[in-house]
């Protein structure tokens, strides 16, 4: 059956033949009104809780699952430590996701932040500003707080996980490193506090891993570093950066620090629009959509 929507294209809900319902995805705005209650029920029904449908989007249309993704982030983040059921069913949601973009390719940037660039490098780009509004004095709770609410599972890769614990969330936002550039340079210590808000496709993204043993004499668990390249884009500004994984005596894995920022320069890569005969929308505001119904 057909949704019955005024003024949608037939064409718009012929987008996924696998599914046993078509998939709600276009509105010719000019011509029809957003049916709430139809997209509430598909969201219900399929987006948030059918594995099939799941896979299905992130397959054929990525963009819109990684929009969904963001969204899911983005209302964890608000639950903090609050809700542990409404927390457990959005967790579960988020690693179906993150598992369906990476099944689907993710070596073509399958997280919803990662691009590449005209040589054929991810990079992240980083636009949520979490330190927006926040005085200086205030960066560094605020962004333990955003890292523990956001990432209380670590950072799924393959079938290991990256702690982000507490030993995380110090050395990310107190360092040596970061100090020092709290006190030299206050606008490269915003942006490297910025990055830890896209901790997991920074991860991602990662070029050039390779071993090292620690330095010096550690007083944590940690028994040897992973270390690796990546590109970031903090708003206007381009950066290459060191991420550290570091490896604990029982063979965890945990997150040590994004560091070493160094200013770069790169281009985007366009990808072709896609073309169709009709004009479908595809929801960029999908989050606050989802905000209303959910």
């Amino acid at each position: 059956m057909l949704f019955p929507v005024r003024g949608v294209p037939i064409s718009c809900f012929s987008l996924f033949s696998a599914l046993d319902r078509p998939m709600l995805y276009g509105i010719a705005l000019a011509a029809a009104e957003l049916d709430a209650e139809v997209i509430a029920y598909y969201v219900e029904t399929q987006l948030l809780t059918n594995e099939a449908a799941i896979k299905a989007v992130a397959k054929e249309k990525p963009s819109l699952a990684r929009r969904i993704l963001a969204w899911v982030d983005s209302v964890l983040a608000k639950l903090g430590n609050d809700n542990a059921e409404q927390r457990a069913f959005l967790t579960q949601v988020r690693e179906q996701y993150r598992a369906a973009l990476q099944e689907g390719g993710a070596s073509e940037g399958t997280a919803y932040a990662i691009g590449k660039t005209t040589s054929g490098k991810p990079f992240v780009e980083i636009e949520k500003n979490i330190l927006a509004g926040v005085p200086m004095d205030e960066w560094v709770s605020v962004v333990k707080r955003n890292l523990k609410a956001k990432y209380p599972d670590g950072v799924p890769v393959g079938n290991d996980r990256i702690a982000i614990d507490n030993s995380s969330r110090g050395e990310m936002t107190f360092s040596t490193y970061i100090r020092r550039l709290y006190k030299n340079d206050a606008a490269l210590a915003a942006d490297k506090l910025r990055i830890t808000n896209n901790a997991d496709e920074i991860v991602l993204a990662t070029t050039d891993w390779v071993g090292e043993e620690p330095k010096h004499p550690r007083k944590d668990d940690i028994v040897e570093f992973a270390r690796g390249n990546v590109l970031l884009r903090v708003g206007q500004n381009d950066y290459t950066a060191s991420v550290i994984v570091g490896t604990l005596r029982n063979g965890s894995l945990r997150l040590y620090d994004i560091l070493a920022l160094k200013p770069s320069s790169f281009s985007k890569k366009r990808l072709a629009q896609l073309k169709t005969q009709t004009h479908c929308w595809e929801p960029s505001g999908l989050h606050q959509s989802l905000l209303i119904i959910v």
